[in-house]
């Protein structure tokens, strides 16, 4: 599932998509290449986009858990997901990028938390 949006009085592609793959085996999904446009960060879309993809797989699916990946240095990106609440769930990978290790930390919501706190989304 791809969700992608429009935003502006022209509907000009603001750049954000998000992807959410389902994985049956595991009764789990994934929230993957989460993508903002920079001119637009801090406007609340890329809020609205994760909650919409994470309802929307809520609401197509009765798995119970959406797990994602985030580089431990992307504050925004964790501020986000943690106010949604996903959790760490203590596994990590380490990636080199140039001359540099980044760490990727995992997190995931579950479908309980999602509904016990009646997130809506206003992502179109």
């Amino acid at each position: 599932m791809v969700v992608a949006g429009e935003w502006g009085a022209r509907h000009s592609y603001s750049g954000h998509i998000a992807s959410l793959l389902a994985d049956h085996d595991s009764q789990s999904m994934r929230l993957g290449y989460i993508i903002t446009d920079p001119a637009v960060r801090g406007q609340g879309r890329g809020r609205a986009l994760v909650e919409a993809a994470v309802a929307r797989g809520f609401e197509k699916t009765d798995f119970p858990l959406i797990t994602l990946g985030v580089y431990a240095h992307n504050h925004r990106a964790l501020g986000l997901y943690e106010s949604l609440e996903f959790k760490p769930t203590g596994a990590s990978i380490e990636t080199v990028v140039g001359d540099e290790t980044w760490q990727a930390m995992e997190m995931a919501l579950s479908r309980d938390v999602w509904l016990r706190n009646d997130h809506t989304s206003s992502f179109h």
